[in-house]
């Protein structure tokens, strides 16, 4: 097994917009804010975006491979905005690995 954490400050996620798209399934998630919702999907290790509906009563559906919507092509919605989550790889600070070895 190998077993990497970093102690320091990585660059916080961002976010592209496709405004008035959508992709088909997602994971109904009740929040008040897209930050709200935003935050539900950088904390799920799996999520890789979120549509966002201010005009249904949930508003917040987080998407990703278990929703199968890397399958489909996004399409036109006018009441949708979509988000792409970017998650960023540069960190600073100091690296550590544990590296161990099961055997005979």
């Amino acid at each position: 097994m190998l077993y990497v954490s970093v102690n320091g400050v990585c660059d916080p996620p961002t976010w592209r917009k496709y405004s008035q798209k959508n992709l088909p399934y997602g994971t109904a998630v009740i929040t008040a804010t897209l930050e709200e919702c935003q935050s539900n999907c950088i904390a799920n290790s799996l999520c890789t975006g979120l549509a966002w509906n201010p005009l249904l009563a949930v508003k917040c559906w987080l998407q990703g491979t278990w929703s199968g919507n890397t399958m489909y092509a996004m399409y036109e919605d006018p009441n949708v905005d979509y988000y792409k989550l970017i998650r960023n790889s540069t960190c600073t600070g100091t690296l550590n690995t544990v590296v161990e070895y099961g055997g005979r």
